[in-house]
This record gives structure tokens, C-alpha cells and sequence, in this order.
């Protein structure tokens, strides 16, 4: 018997898809229109998307043979000094693939998931890295708390807010998987 637990086969595999987040949703499908991303600053509640429409934002972007072009990190794990200046500095001035190249995509990204765990002597080092690399690779910084993020990174960031999402959008989607499951 094959099995699929429902919130694997109902997640969103596409930004279009994402729910109850539409402004940020429509910047995202514009910068995969223009190929142009800036560096960004995902926060907000936790459980509201910020992970798995940047997870989509990548797939359609850069597709599902990634890995030469996303670093993606999660600061609980990873959150000293020591991996900003070898892990992300070193993949940030990494060139880019040809292959890339010819798709028309210049920029790498670097995602940081739970940011706000983050030393403030690495994020002092990420902000140079961010400044050093920019025109090659772009950050993407991922918290629930901003606060915890040092002005000089929040300043260089696009920034979206994710707010809960509300309960009648997420009746609307349930009543669909149980429409649909029967």
C-alpha cells in the first residue's frame, strides 16, 4: 500500500501556490520574471511560510540541480564565526557555472534559516561578506525575531513580514484537501 502523509502531498511546489502571503508571493513571482533578486529578510511568525516559499523560490529559480548555487544553512546548528568566514565566504566568492550563466542568472544565493541565532561577531562578519560579494551572491536571512539581526545586515535586505495566516484562509485550503480526499 503506498502511503503519502497529506502535508507532503498538499504542500505548495511552487511560490504561486504558497497561501495567505500574496504581497511578498507577487514580489517573489516578479523576481523570477526579472531573473533579479535582492538580498532578503524573511521574518516574522513561525509556521507562516518563510521557509518553504523560499525553498520554492529556489527550485523554480535556479531548479532542482541546485547545489552548486544555493548554500543553505541553519544558524541553530551553525551560528559561530568560524562558518561565516569558511563556509559562507568561501562559497560566496565561488564564480558561477557557465551553464548558469547562460540562463541568464549572475547571482548565487546563501539562505540562513533561525538567523537570529547568530553571534553578533558573525554577523558582523556576514555583513562584510555581504558587502564583498554582492555582485556574485546574494543572502537570504530567515528569523522570526528581526530585532535579533544587526542594522547593517536588516539595512542591506529586502524585507517581507509574515504575518499569520488567517484562519478563514486556512479553513478554505482544508476544506479543498477534504473535498479532494474525500
Amino acid at each position: 500500500m503506498n502511503f503519502t502523509f497529506w502535508f507532503e502531498k498538499y504542500k505548495p511546489n511552487y511560490v504561486h501556490e504558497i497561501i495567505g502571503q500574496d504581497k511578498i508571493k507577487n514580489v517573489l513571482e516578479k523576481c523570477l520574471e526579472n531573473k533579479n533578486i535582492p538580498h532578503l529578510l524573511l521574518f516574522g511568525y513561525s509556521g507562516a511560510g518563510k521557509s518553504i516559499i523560499i525553498n520554492n523560490f529556489i527550485k523554480e529559480y535556479y531548479g532542482s540541480d541546485n547545489s552548486d548555487m544555493v548554500l543553505q544553512l541553519n544558524s541553530i546548528n551553525e551560528r559561530g564565526i568560524k562558518i561565516v568566514r569558511d563556509r559562507i565566504n568561501n562559497f560566496s566568492k565561488k564564480s558561477i557555472p557557465e551553464s548558469f550563466k547562460q540562463k541568464g542568472i549572475h547571482h548565487k544565493m546563501v539562505i540562513l534559516e533561525d538567523a537570529e541565532t547568530i553571534t553578533n561577531d558573525a554577523q558582523t562578519s556576514l555583513r562584510r561578506c555581504i558587502e564583498n560579494y554582492s555582485y556574485i551572491t546574494r543572502f537570504c536571512i530567515i528569523c522570526n525575531d528581526k530585532s535579533k539581526i544587526i542594522e547593517p545586515i536588516i539595512s542591506r535586505c529586502c524585507q517581507f513580514y509574515f504575518d499569520k495566516i488567517k484562519s478563514t484562509i486556512i479553513l478554505q485550503k482544508l476544506e479543498e484537501i477534504c473535498q479532494s480526499e474525500k
